[in-house]
């Protein structure tokens, strides 16, 4: 069976033809941006891919390409044919103007000397040359220096004193306290582990045939990993054990045949 063509729901020629006309209209003043067009068109009742299927029908004359690259193909669009000459606005003209008046009159002012402008800056001082402080020493100074006085020569000669040390205190030995004991860590729950409340064969007595199965498996699996880890002493500690368990399954066993 051949695929009908469904009716288009929403975006209909007639409605695309009118919202190409209301697009137009609003591109008469001038150049708008995509996202304003977009933005008014959805606030007007139409649709996000109404107003996009019309502006594409009308062209890309009215958008500028570094703005709204992705209301149209990159590929398709002609910088020389669709855009056009940037149209100054009325309130571009206003700037422009107010801007060239503006230099006008800064330039048509009078220069401003820098004493209006920095009346609190004073006029810089010159102050004298500075002669150096240490002055240039003679020769009798010269010699004079050269022999030692007779005040710093016993001075020199004399030991140091010695400083007495601060004595020093044996600080007392700090109280130990006692850290609480360690938990005591729980021991894993084996069948055959000897730490049971109850001995093994009151255990085994008392387990039905559901325990008894699981003992035995157990029992199976631990020999196995002895063997794997080759302890066959405590792997032959347990034949013991299983041994015990398969008496007792035969003794169910037998009970419940004769019930």
């Amino acid at each position: 069976m051949a695929r009908t063509k469904t009716k288009p729901v929403g975006r209909t020629p007639t409605k695309r033809k009118a919202c190409e006309l209301w697009l137009l209209s609003q591109l008469a003043n001038g150049p708008s941006l995509a996202r304003e067009i977009l933005v008014l068109g959805v606030g007007s009742g139409w649709g996000w891919a109404t107003v996009r299927r019309a502006k594409l029908n009308i062209g890309a004359q009215s958008f500028r390409k570094a703005e709204e690259w992705w209301w149209f193909d990159p590929k398709k669009f002609d910088p020389k044919k669709d855009s056009l000459p940037q149209q100054s606005t009325q309130a571009q003209k206003e700037a422009i103007a107010l801007a060239q008046a503006t230099k006008n009159v800064l330039e048509s002012a009078p220069p401003i000397s820098p004493a209006q402008t920095q009346p609190n800056i004073q006029p810089s001082t010159a102050f004298p040359v500075l002669l150096p402080v240490t002055s240039v020493p003679t020769k009798a100074a010269q010699e004079n220096s050269s022999i030692p006085s007779e005040s710093a020569q016993p001075l020199a000669s004399s030991p140091p004193k010695k400083v007495p040390l601060p004595a020093i205190v044996p600080q007392a030995p700090k109280p130990e306290i006692p850290k609480p004991p360690n938990p005591p860590r729980h021991r894993p729950f084996h069948i055959w582990d000897s730490a049971l409340t109850e001995t093994r064969d009151a255990l085994i007595s008392s387990a039905g045939f559901a325990d008894l199965y699981t003992m035995r498996l157990d029992i199976r699996f631990r020999q196995e990993q002895l063997r794997a880890r080759g302890l066959l002493k405590e792997e032959a500690a347990l034949n013991e054990l299983l041994a015990r368990i398969n008496e007792a399954l035969e003794k169910k066993k037998k009970a419940a045949n004769l019930e």
